[in-house]
């Protein structure tokens, strides 16, 4: 009965045994193929033909150019997935080397990178005008004496005031200052500030320069600093070129108060501008002034 026997009254049939070759070579080839390709992979991607190698920067002003492209290198430090380098042409990143150099350099206000293929980054920047300066002060009360004796500007080594941009945003503590030079815009009323961040609203920005701009059209003055206080929470006092200072609502139009100090200028002050020691406008038509003794 060929491959069949009988033993103890049962049957059994002869079993074939499995051939477990072909799973192992198949095994074994998918093993081979996969490292194959991830070293292929790693070699491809390491190639130092797609490393970003030429960097150029254009747009420097007063940055140090070294330390510039120092900041731009350490955006391609280390691998992306773990054996990829950041600086591969397809995967440096623009907006970690934008992010990176404004992180770093406060003072830079817009950058731009572009990538040329194989191995090429071209960034561009633009660095902040300085359009005051900012202190954060914290001397008491808002009184005369605060305003004609100018603010003590402290050196980088430990600096409460920075220099601001048109924008408000605070990028570099200020050397000593010369008054005459820069407006300096004072406030007591905040205490915490971040460089790169914007420090100063534009609704005090547009008003310093509203007023200016009015002062100068209708009655010669020139302003150099502003002061907002928590003591006088809804006013400002404005410190002008002839060493006086005004106090101003902050709330009322410009037009206004400028009118009213044209006014007691053109019918009582007349040619003694420079002998004030400051002009209250918040009351309207009635304008209170006081000389200097």
């Amino acid at each position: 009965m060929g491959d069949i026997y009988f033993k103890s009254r049962f049957l059994y049939k002869k079993r074939r045994r499995k051939n477990f070759r072909p799973l192992i070579y198949i095994l074994a080839g998918m093993f081979i193929g996969l490292f194959a390709v991830s070293y292929g992979s790693y070699m491809a991607a390491n190639l130092e033909y797609w490393q970003i190698k030429n960097i150029s920067v254009s747009g420097l002003e007063t940055l140090e150019e070294d330390e510039v492209y120092v900041a731009i290198q350490e955006s391609f430090d280390g691998y992306a997935f773990y054996f990829i380098p950041k600086s591969q042409f397809f995967f440096a990143s623009a907006s970690e080397v934008i992010f990176n150099l404004k992180n770093k350099f406060s003072k830079l206000g817009k950058v731009s990178v572009e990538k040329k293929f194989p191995d090429t980054l071209a960034v561009s920047v633009e660095e902040r005008n300085v359009f005051a300066i900012y202190c954060i002060t914290d001397r008491g009360s808002a009184t005369t004496s605060h305003i004609l004796v100018p603010p003590h500007l402290e050196t980088k080594q430990g600096s409460q005031c920075f220099y601001i941009d048109r924008e408000g945003v605070l990028f570099e503590p200020s050397v000593v200052a010369a008054g005459a030079i820069l407006p300096i815009i004072e406030n007591d009323e905040d205490s915490e500030f971040v460089e790169g961040k914007s420090a100063v609203s534009l609704t005090i920005i547009n008003f310093f320069e509203e007023a200016n701009t009015a002062l100068k059209d209708a009655v010669g003055v020139a302003l150099n600093s502003l002061t907002a206080s928590k003591d006088i929470p809804k006013d400002y006092m404005l410190g002008t070129n002839f060493g006086w200072f005004l106090v101003v609502p902050r709330d009322s139009p410009i037009a206004d108060w400028v009118s009213a100090l044209k006014t007691i200028i053109d019918s009582k002050i007349k040619n003694r501008l420079s002998e004030l020691d400051y002009v209250d406008l918040r009351f309207g038509s009635k304008v209170f002034y006081k000389y200097k003794k």
